[in-house]
């Protein structure tokens, strides 16, 4: 990936909010809900509480991860997909392991530690309360959490002596009322000056990405990173193919309307000729991957709708426009 890639897909907080004024020209962020031309409206139900969150993270003082610590060094990172069971995945992810910087999220953690698999980082992004379920706590990890994760997740693994790190996460380019700090100022106010910021796609394993090149991976491979199932064929529309191949996915954002995390919708089959079935959210998060792909950071073992969309780069732009 050049440096001009990453620096329009991973920006500082400064380029983050100013995203609306002026969408970086080489990969603007599919996500940004800022960028007017997505259709795909996303919003953050915890937004009034985050700058909250952010403070309590500060006033705990750890340390923030460390620019170029891991310079140079390839890693592993994993998710809890379905494709993680598939058929030869697990003795694929094995291999893979050896020799990289393993990486896992939510219970893909324990679930590489039972396997015997050694982990040596774990991320967590999401602000809700209910990550401390999905965080379990494995001997000899160090967990980077994002400044914007529920005090509660910290008060879990400090209470359990789990190492820790801090990165910024972007969570949409807020104001925090009566201070009127910006998001970016927020953080520069509270980290002595530090605001780099992880954005692109809504999941913790976009994020993850981001961190690990902040922190110098020179290259990254997913695995359990579906970003969406294939559902049975019996449950796929049989209605005949729609002249766009992402039509399903605007079916129900017509008007431009917020599309919430509980909508379903299949591509029948129209992506890579196998039915896709997923989420508003994750088909932003896959185009953000994709291009990854596509920009040579990024390598994806198993199934992926991030996969089957970088071999499709015209798409790409589809996904998040809704136009053809």
């Amino acid at each position: 990936m050049t440096a001009a890639m990453a620096a329009a897909l991973l920006p500082h907080t400064a380029v983050a909010e100013a995203v609306l004024a002026a969408p970086p020209p080489l990969m603007p962020d599919p996500q940004a809900p800022e960028v007017k031309r997505n259709r795909i409206r996303l919003y953050n139900p915890e937004q009034a509480t985050l700058a909250g969150y952010i403070r309590a993270s500060a006033a705990r003082g750890l340390p923030m991860i460390r620019p170029g610590a891991l310079a140079g060094r390839k890693a592993l990172l994993v998710g809890t997909g379905p494709s993680l069971d598939a058929r030869g995945g697990r003795a694929l992810v094995a291999r893979k392991a050896k020799g990289r910087v393993v990486v896992g999220v939510k219970m893909a953690t324990r679930i590489l530690a039972d396997r015997g698999i050694a982990v040596d980082y774990a991320v967590a992004c999401h602000p809700e309360a209910r990550e401390v379920e999905k965080t379990p706590i494995v001997p000899g990890v160090t967990y980077i959490v994002a400044s914007c994760c529920h005090p509660a997740l910290f008060d879990h693994l400090l209470g359990a002596g789990c190492p820790v790190q801090v990165f910024h996460s972007y969570c949409g380019g807020f104001v925090e009322p009566g201070s009127g700090l910006s998001e970016g100022g927020l953080y520069r106010a509270l980290f002595a000056g530090d605001d780099w910021v992880a954005i692109g796609g809504q999941t913790v394993l976009n994020r993850a990405i981001a961190a690990l090149y902040r922190l110098g991976i020179a290259h990254v491979t997913l695995a359990g990173a579906d970003f969406g199932v294939r559902p049975p064929a019996d449950t796929v529309p049989g209605a005949a193919p729609a002249r766009d191949p992402l039509a399903p996915y605007y079916a129900r954002a017509a008007t431009g309307a917020i599309m919430p995390n509980a909508v379903f919708v299949d591509d029948g089959g129209r992506i890579d000729g196998r039915p896709w079935r997923t989420q508003p959210p994750l088909i932003v998060s896959a185009v953000s991957v994709a291009r990854l792909i596509l920009g040579g950071y990024v390598g994806v073992i198993g199934d992926s709708l991030a996969k089957s969309l970088a071999r499709k780069p015209d798409l790409l732009d589809r996904a998040v426009t809704g136009t053809v």
